[in-house]
């Protein structure tokens, strides 16, 4: 077990917004701020248990929003060229196609899909970069039996800000297209879907029916780094912890970055992605607890300084085996921020330190046992 103190008073502060303030007046789409997201790759879906077709019905948005073509109000807004719902299920349709996997209509299919749209666009971000978020529920329906099972897929992106409004542009269809892509594997490689489509043909209650929870094993001192797959999970909260919603998710995305950055940890998926049985010995899941909480003080670090009122972040980490859930590593982090920066910096500064310490203190025992 290791406690770390992470000190993010030299980030700096950015005092002034990168975008000028929205006018009273909603933007309208134009030709000049109107871009076109799509799914480029396609995603491969993973093997089923049995020969199985897909048909993919509307997708239904329960966004709520007003304008879902709206990705940026700022600037006179940035548009999608067309529905969010109709770009997700292109998405899907074209992969399952490519596949062989597509049945032309519902009465051909064995399997029946029914995507409800819940986010499609930007979430809070840190002030330094763009957060895309694309989030589904789909009903999964078997046609033989009449049974379904709701399972839920979502996919994250994270991409620079710029200040020209063509790069922003860029970065923002960058940034949405990976949010699709990554939602769309996180539907289709699944262990949600695979679980549910086999479990149709079993007659066998689905994984999905229950919540899962993260096994605490005993530390597997055999373990050889030679990891081929990780898999980041959305962190737990212990009681009283009070962030915002979307803190979970940027946590989420911020690791996943970081430990594709590292260069330590293989081919880093999506959360809930199907692993082969072949290379299930050398996948790893990285999950973890925040613990707790404090909000700080802007007044005593205003007046005082020198990390007096800083608001602090504590959560346990674990590297476990996918195939058994023994803990590989367990860590513990505090992370300290000055209460003037936001959550999102404190995310930021917490998954550098959970990539470069699991490493490390991995190391240190297997150096010590």
């Amino acid at each position: 077990m290791k406690l770390r103190s992470i000190s993010v008073a030299t980030l700096f502060c950015a005092s002034l917004p990168l975008f000028a303030a929205a006018t009273s007046d909603d933007p309208k789409p134009k030709p000049e701020n109107t871009i076109h997201v799509e799914l480029s790759p396609l995603v491969t879906p993973q093997v089923f248990g049995r020969p199985v077709h897909f048909y993919v019905a509307a997708v239904v948005d329960r966004s709520g929003s007003p304008q879902p073509m709206l990705l940026l109000r700022e600037r006179g807004g940035i548009f999608v060229d067309r529905a969010p719902t109709e770009i997700v299920r292109e998405g899907i349709v074209a992969s399952l196609k490519a596949a062989n996997l597509l049945a032309e209509d519902e009465a051909q299919a064995d399997i029946v899909l029914r995507p409800y749209l819940f986010h499609f666009g930007l979430e809070s971000g840190s002030g330094e970069d763009l957060f895309g978020k694309v989030e589904l529920a789909v009903t999964v329906k078997d046609v033989k039996s009449g049974d379904s099972k709701e399972i839920k897929a979502a996919g994250t992106s994270i991409a620079g800000l710029a200040v020209r409004k063509k790069n922003i542009q860029k970065n923002m269809k960058g940034d949405m297209e990976a949010a699709l892509q990554d939602a769309i594997t996180n539907l289709l490689r699944g262990t949600q879907l695979r679980d549910a489509v086999n479990g149709f043909a079993e007659g066998a209650p689905s994984s999905t029916d229950s919540e899962g929870a993260s096994s605490v094993g005993t530390a597997d001192k055999s373990f050889v780094w030679n990891i081929a797959t990780t898999e980041p999970k959305h962190f737990a909260r212990a009681e009283g912890v009070e962030l915002s919603p979307e803190f979970t998710d940027y946590l989420y995305a911020e690791v996943r970055n970081e430990l594709m950055k590292s260069k330590k940890y293989g081919r880093v998926v999506g959360e809930g992605e199907a692993v082969s049985a072949t290379g299930a010995g050398e996948a790893v899941v990285v999950d973890g607890i925040l613990t707790e909480y404090r909000k700080g003080n802007r007044v005593a670090d205003g007046l005082i300084g020198f990390g007096a009122g800083a608001r602090s972040l504590k959560m346990t980490v674990t590297l476990q085996r996918h195939d058994s859930s023994k803990n590989i590593v367990r860590i513990e982090l505090r992370v300290k921020a000055s209460p003037r920066w936001t959550e999102q910096v404190m995310a930021r500064e917490a998954a550098k330190a959970i990539a470069a310490d699991l490493h490390r203190q991995w190391e240190k025992e297997k150096k010590n046992s």
